[in-house]
């Protein structure tokens, strides 16, 4: 089970990057939600439009690395220690790489976001939801890199 995201329309091309709400591809109707506060974790919930079901996708100096900050807190999406398993948290942007993304397109037309790849760290870890949670964690790449 992995995420994808729909964009909303808002912010698309503009300079900030582009507006988008992200859900579980087997469970569309529940998207990402952004915490109030950072180091609490983001969790999927009922679709509603709030603006703490929209994200921003940036490029911060390069463009094939994305940030994904929430419209409402401005708190970006951040793997901590990206290990497979870590619960997935809003946390103040800082542009570590713990809180760069790529886009891994699949055969099917949805996408996912892997963890960022360096020459030393191939992108292994995919951002998951928890089968029978709210919760969302990163979980080993079974696929290989889009």
């Amino acid at each position: 089970m992995y995420l994808t995201w729909e964009t909303t329309g808002s912010g698309v091309g503009s300079q900030r990057g582009q507006d988008v709400t992200i859900s579980s591809y087997q469970a569309p109707r529940e998207d990402l939600t952004g915490p109030a506060a950072a180091g609490q974790p983001v969790e999927l919930s009922a679709a509603s439009g709030s603006p703490a079901h929209i994200w921003t996708l940036t490029n911060p100096g390069n463009p094939s690395v994305t940030q994904i900050i929430n419209l409402q807190s401005g708190l970006c999406l951040d793997g901590g220690s990206l290990r497979s398993g870590a619960r997935v948290v809003a946390a103040t942007c800082n542009s570590s790489a713990s809180q760069q993304w790529v886009q891994g397109g699949q055969s099917n037309g949805s996408y996912r976001f892997l963890s960022y790849a360096t020459s030393a760290r191939p992108p292994n870890l995919v951002l998951t939801p928890t089968v029978g949670s709210a919760d969302v964690i990163l979980a080993p790449l079974e696929n290989g890199p889009a």
